[in-house]
């Protein structure tokens, strides 16, 4: 199955991702060959994946150096059509775990976002963010790779993921839908109530108290 075939029977999650998947569609209509070009003048393509480990309970994520939040891995596409391939052969290189598979046939997520042109461009460029769900099939894989360039750490399902990104969020709670993954509710300490002062009685005065005719001035 080509990539325009795996596009075409994603089904998106929201109306957000429709119009991800059409517009991304439309770009490879329009462009065919050209639209996998790294240096395209309209767009282009970059691949990030999710990898599992193989009881689907833990999530690789990739961290640059000086970053704080941690990423899906991403790599840019310059002339690969099989883009699921591509993703596979990256997640490889990058974590040197060989036993590496989809965990689902298909595309996991579609994005699209505007590109940061220079003020003498002309044309407007967009990148098409394509994510695919892979697996390892390895009882316990170890991350091996340059430390000095990235770190990659596994994280667990049902945990929360440190990261801001909120495509990255969308990512893990989509990859926990399809594994059936719930994170535990967190607990609410129920604060402690200050008891307040009860109020003060009024003690009745005796009726002698005051001299005849004379009220206490207020």
């Amino acid at each position: 199955m080509n990539f325009l075939d795996m596009l075409e029977r994603y089904k998106p999650a929201s109306e957000k991702e429709r119009v991800y998947r059409d517009n991304t569609i439309q770009f490879l209509y329009l462009h065919r060959k050209e639209a996998f070009k790294r240096a395209h003048y309209k767009g282009h393509f970059t691949v990030s994946f999710l990898l599992l480990n193989k009881e689907k309970t833990k999530l690789l994520l990739i961290r640059q150096p000086g970053e704080l939040q941690w990423s899906a891995p991403t790599f840019f596409v310059n002339d690969q059509r099989d883009l699921m391939g591509f993703a596979q052969e990256s997640a490889r290189t990058l974590t040197a775990i060989s036993a590496i598979e989809p965990a689902i046939s298909a595309v996991f997520d579609v994005h699209v976002e505007k590109n940061v042109a220079p003020a003498d461009s002309f044309y407007e460029t967009k990148r098409h963010m394509i994510s695919f769900l892979l697996r390892t099939t390895e009882e316990e894989a170890p991350c091996s790779g340059n430390r000095i360039y990235y770190e990659l750490r596994w994280f667990p399902l049902n945990e929360p993921i440190p990261s801001g990104d909120p495509k990255l969020t969308n990512l893990v709670q989509k990859c926990r839908t399809l594994v059936g993954c719930v994170l535990p509710k967190r607990k609410v300490q129920k604060k402690e109530s200050v008891p307040t002062s009860a109020p003060r009685k009024q003690i009745p005065l005796p009726k002698d108290a005051f001299p005849d005719n004379q009220e206490p001035s207020a």
